[in-house]
C-alpha cells in the first residue's frame, strides 16, 4: 500500500535542475493550451492518486505529469423533452414517479470534471514545469482572459 508519505518523498527527492524551476506557490502558470491554477486545502485519498498519467489518455501529445487526480463531476442528463437536462437525483426521481419517461432518448454527461495535478508536468515541446503543490489543470480559454495577466 502506498502511503501520503511516500509520494511526498517520491516528489521532494527528485532532483529539480535549475532550469525547470518551480512557479511561485500562489501564482497560475502556463504551457502550452494548459493552465495550471494553484488550489488550497485540496485533500485527497492516496488510493485516488494516479502517477505518471497523461492529461488527456485520448491524446498522444498530452503532458505528462507525476500525480493525478481526476474528479468526474456531477452528471446531467439529456433527451429532447429536456434539452438543458436534469441533475442525477431529479433524473433518478422523474423516472421514479413517471416510469414513461424512462423511455425517451436520454443522454448522460458530465458537468464540471476537475483535473488535478502535482510534481514535474512534461512535454516535449516546453520546458518541464515542476509544481510542488496541487493545481487545477485547465485548457486555455477566453474564460482565462481576465487572469493571463498573472500567469507566468
Amino acid at each position: 500500500m502506498i502511503t501520503k508519505n511516500f509520494n511526498q518523498n517520491v516528489l521532494e527527492r527528485s532532483p529539480v535542475p535549475p532550469a525547470f524551476e518551480s512557479p511561485a506557490q500562489n501564482e497560475a502558470v502556463r504551457q502550452g493550451e494548459w493552465v495550471f491554477l494553484p488550489v488550497r486545502g485540496l485533500e485527497l485519498k492516496t488510493e485516488s492518486i494516479l502517477w505518471d498519467q497523461p492529461l488527456r489518455p485520448e491524446e498522444t501529445d498530452s503532458p505528462q505529469v507525476d500525480f493525478l487526480y481526476r474528479n468526474v463531476g456531477s452528471r446531467r442528463f439529456v433527451c429532447d423533452e429536456y434539452p438543458y437536462g436534469l441533475s442525477e437525483p431529479v433524473f433518478n426521481r422523474l423516472i421514479r414517479d413517471v416510469p414513461e419517461q424512462g423511455d425517451f432518448r436520454w443522454q448522460s454527461f458530465s458537468v464540471n470534471p476537475r483535473v488535478y495535478v502535482k510534481g514535474r508536468v512534461r512535454r516535449e515541446e516546453f520546458r518541464t514545469l515542476v509544481l510542488t503543490r496541487w493545481h487545477r489543470a485547465e485548457t486555455y480559454g477566453e474564460r482565462f482572459s481576465s487572469i493571463m495577466a498573472t500567469v507566468v
